[in-house]
């Protein structure tokens, strides 16, 4: 069995990921304020300082996770051997299925 493709189909493509993001970051979050400030006639008329504010804020805090979005190496996934075959004596007991202790619980009260 082939392991599945991942990544872009097209070499070098993606070194433009990251800038055409923040273009677009750029445009639809600065020019529709410029828009809105520009032009009295737009309807509902221009922002107000305090929608400017959050508005801008709300913009800070995406360019922030975007960011460290780009940074943070997301980790590596080690798929497990599929010739080797474990038993549930073998598996992780965190992965392993329990029974709810509530109905021990709730017997141990009933018989005191």
């Amino acid at each position: 069995m082939t392991p599945p493709m991942t990544g872009p189909s097209t070499p070098g493509l993606h070194v433009l990921y990251i800038p055409a993001v923040c273009v677009l970051i750029t445009f639809q979050g600065y020019y529709s304020q410029f828009v809105f400030n520009s032009d009295p006639d737009l309807a509902p008329g221009p922002l107000t300082r305090r929608q400017t504010l959050i508005f801008n804020a709300l913009l800070a805090c995406l360019w922030w996770t975007y960011y460290w979005a780009c940074v943070i190496d997301p980790g590596r996934y080690v798929f497990p051997d599929p010739s080797s075959s474990s038993t549930a004596a073998e598996a992780d007991p965190d992965l392993r299925p329990t029974t709810p202790s509530f109905p021990q619980q709730q017997q141990q009260q009933q018989h005191p």
